[in-house]
């Protein structure tokens, strides 16, 4: 009865600033953690403003907070592309 599974670790996210196109996600994602709120200590709600500018980091909390079905997250998390997740994210 043991599962026994292989992992294939992904390369870091490139350090990447948010393209003009994905402005709006960015403001999105301020947005949307503003709205749920957070306690003290929560990492979202702390977020220096820097973070709301790194294309990897926005969709990544993207994918996250937002209410997806479960192949459209699954889509997303097996993107290694920032950009292209974002793209992703801008198409629905």
């Amino acid at each position: 009865g043991l599962i026994v599974g292989e992992v294939d670790w992904c390369e870091p996210d490139p350090d990447d600033e948010l393209r003009p196109e994905h402005a709006l996600l960015g403001s999105l994602l301020r947005r949307t953690i503003e709205k749920i709120g957070g306690g003290p200590g929560d990492p979202l709600s702390g977020a220096p403003p820097a973070r709301f500018e790194d294309a990897a980091w926005v969709g990544w909390r993207l994918a996250e907070l937002l209410p997806l079905d479960a192949k459209q997250r699954q889509s997303l998390l097996q993107e290694d592309d920032p950009h292209a997740r974002l793209d992703r994210l801008l198409g629905w």
